[in-house]
């Protein structure tokens, strides 16, 4: 097994250093990884009696355009978990559906392995057969109609359409035996591979879950799915490539033909590279392609583009980074992620000077509204300078800054500026402080007061207003004691 093969490192360069060692049989490559580069590992096979550790100290120590592969000796078979196919492709009416496809995909693929059987210089090359050949699906077909009739003596009275569905099913799983072992085909999973090893690494084993009658969103995506890839394995010249990603061939070379082609009156066109006259749009666009090629050149490359698109295993872009598995991570471009840019600003706004817009000097302003005056606050739209920018509106010193009065006019009456010295509202402040101690504040002349102005005679003024006098708390529901009262 070769751990990690690096993407510029091709099949045929391996090939050739293996086949340098007696003994070689083929090598199986797997997937590119595309969280770990785009690297992948591979598989050398050889024959039984083959020295193995001599073989592993001989390519351990060949380059490969500079590449030393780590090899080691695979002995247990690869572990990986089954793979189990949703409900609805159990089915009765699914199970019909997909029987009919896997039988083309058998067709073709059997036409497919006695062509590559055929092809020249290859040493098992085989000669054109004299007559119909054999093929496994007349022996699946054969199996399929002896199960079925032991189906029928088991169970003679039975329900025919539960029959009829059993013997679609047992015919479908020996189609599905049959394309994996035979051509290392999986239908579940829509994968062809080369060899054992590639299938095992893709797919270990493909099951199928109970049908299930209640429908789920989940399941009929999955079919969808399903269709979509089968159908690039049995059918990929009738498919729409746009529908996969691709490009459409005719439309993209009539684009690139528009500008060269010139109408000058009903049914008249003329190529405006060589001034041709042609009675149809259709004829200069053929005659561009093929006397005027430099103009159609991009055109060549979209068969290729489209034989990616059209693969059902091509490497589908990531979305985000996957998670490190190391000290250091690639970069997002490794990953076809465009690189993290600086933290852009709301609308391209200035958060230093926020009336500052990121506008062009030759930018076609809409028209402003009229000039609206607030006495003093200004005009509206604030002013620009010589670049086109809005500005910041200059605020006034605090010492230079108008009165509410000034700025609304005569609305307010002037009033005489206030001093504030921090103690309005609060009452005076006693002559005494509150450490005196209360035997110096208990004399005759804490007792004599002086009643307050407009008050009848004979009323003496509350001794809580005696300054200096700290008054316990009394219940405010009793008349205390002191208490001035008047009479109405």
């Amino acid at each position: 097994m070769i751990r990690t093969i690096p993407p510029d490192l091709g099949r045929v360069k391996i090939e050739e250093a293996c086949q340098k060692i007696p003994g070689f049989m083929y090598l199986a490559l797997g997937d590119p990884m595309q969280k770990r580069n785009y690297y992948r590992c591979g598989w050398i096979r050889f024959e039984d009696d083959v020295d193995v550790p001599e073989v592993i100290s001989k390519l351990g120590e060949e380059k490969l355009d500079g590449f030393r592969m780590q090899l080691t000796h695979s002995t247990r078979p690869f572990v990986a978990k089954m793979r189990m196919a949703p409900g609805a492709g159990s089915r009765p009416e699914r199970i019909v559906v997909d029987l009919e496809k896997i039988k083309k995909l058998a067709s073709l693929l059997e036409e497919q392995a006695e062509q590559l059987a055929q092809l020249p210089g290859d040493d098992n090359a085989m000669e054109p057969p004299t007559e119909p050949k054999d093929r496994g699906s007349l022996a699946v077909e054969a199996r399929a109609k002896h199960l079925a009739d032991m189906l029928d003596s088991e169970f003679p009275e039975g329900d025919e359409e539960k029959m009829l569905a059993k013997k679609n099913a047992i015919a479908f799983d020996l189609y599905l035996a049959y394309v994996r072992y035979a051509f290392n085909c999986c239908y579940y999973c829509a994968a062809i591979t080369d060899f054992h090893e590639e299938l095992l690494r893709k797919c270990i084993q493909h099951g199928r879950s109970p049908a299930t009658n209640k429908s789920d969103w989940k399941e009929t995506r999955w079919l969808d799915w399903l269709d979509s890839k089968v159908a690039l394995l049995i059918d990929r010249d009738n498919v729409d490539p746009t529908g996969y990603g691709g490009k459409d061939i005719p439309k993209e070379l009539k684009k690139l033909c528009e500008p060269h082609v010139k109408r000058e009156d009903e049914g008249k066109f003329r190529c405006s590279s060589c001034s041709k006259l042609f009675k149809a749009e259709a004829f200069v666009e053929k005659h561009i392609a093929n006397k005027h090629p430099e103009l159609t050149r991009d055109v060549e490359d979209l068969p290729f583009f489209n034989n990616f698109a059209l693969d059902p295993h091509r490497i589908q872009p990531f979305t985000h980074a996957p998670p490190p598995t190391g000290n250091q991570q690639p970069p997002p471009q490794a990953y076809g992620l465009r690189a993290p840019q600086q933290r852009e600003q709301p609308g391209g706004r200035d958060f230093a000077d926020p009336y500052r817009h990121p506008y062009p000097p030759n930018h076609h302003y809409p028209p402003a509204p009229p000039p609206i005056s607030l006495s003093g606050y200004g005009e509206y739209p604030p002013p620009r300078d010589s670049d086109g920018f809005y500005r910041r509106r200059e605020r006034s010193p605090p010492n230079n800054r108008r009165r509410l009065s000034d700025r609304l006019g005569d609305r307010v009456h002037d009033q005489p500026p206030l001093v504030l010295t921090g103690s309005e509202g609060l009452p005076a402040k006693p002559s005494t402080t509150f450490a005196e101690p209360m035997s110096e504040r208990a004399g005759p002349a804490a007792s004599t007061s002086i009643p307050p102005a407009g008050a009848p005679p004979k009323v003496k003024e509350d001794p809580r207003a005696a300054t200096g006098r700290k008054i316990s708390y009394m219940d405010m529901d009793e008349v205390a004691e002191g208490d001035v009262e008047l009479s109405y």
